[in-house]
C-alpha cells in the first residue's frame, strides 16, 4: 500500500488548494499545507514529473494503526512554537530534489517508458553506461522482439 501526501507550493512559499465548489462555477483558492492525502494499492500513481507538485510517498509495509491517540493540542502547540521561532515551513531546493528522486518509483509509466523498461534497464552501481542513439535502441528493441517471437513458437 502507498500513502501519498500532495502539496503544491507557489512562488510565494505558500501552499494554495484550488477547488470549484459544487454550487458555484467560480474557482476559489484556499491556503493549505497539504491538499491531498491518500492510500493506494498501486505504486505507479504519480503523473506529474514536472515538479510543480510536491508529493511525499512512502511504502506501508505493515498494518496502519488507527488506534493511537494523537494529542492534537500538543501537536499544534509545537508547530506554532516552531513557526514563532522562525523554523522553515517549506522545502528547500535540495529537499525538493530528494523528494523528486524518492518519488521516481511511484511515477506512472507512459506506454513508451513501460515498453522501454521492458527491454532495457538502468546501470547498476559500478557498471558504466553506454551512450546510444535512438537507432541503436530501435535495432536492439527489434532484435529482442523478434527473438521473443521465435522463442514463443
Amino acid at each position: 500500500m502507498t500513502c501519498l501526501v500532495r502539496t503544491g507550493r507557489t512562488a510565494s512559499g505558500r501552499w494554495p488548494a484550488t477547488y470549484v465548489p459544487c454550487d458555484e462555477s467560480a474557482v476559489s483558492e484556499l491556503k493549505r499545507y497539504a491538499s491531498f492525502i491518500a492510500t493506494s494499492n498501486h505504486s505507479d500513481l504519480l503523473s506529474d514529473p514536472s515538479g510543480s507538485r510536491r508529493f511525499i510517498c512512502i511504502n506501508i509495509t505493515g498494518r496502519i494503526r488507527n488506534d493511537a491517540v494523537i494529542n492534537y493540542l500538543q501537536l499544534y502547540a509545537q508547530v506554532a512554537q516552531e513557526l514563532r521561532e522562525g523554523e522553515r515551513f517549506y522545502f528547500s531546493p535540495e529537499e525538493e530534489a530528494v523528494l523528486m528522486e524518492n518519488n521516481q518509483e511511484f511515477e506512472l509509466q507512459t506506454p513508451v517508458g513501460h515498453l522501454f523498461q521492458q527491454y532495457f534497464r538502468s546501470v547498476d552501481k559500478g557498471e558504466s553506461a553506454k551512450r546510444c542513439s535512438l537507432s541503436i535502441f530501435w535495432g536492439a528493441y527489434k532484435r529482442k522482439v523478434v527473438l521473443n517471437c521465435r522463442l514463443r513458437r
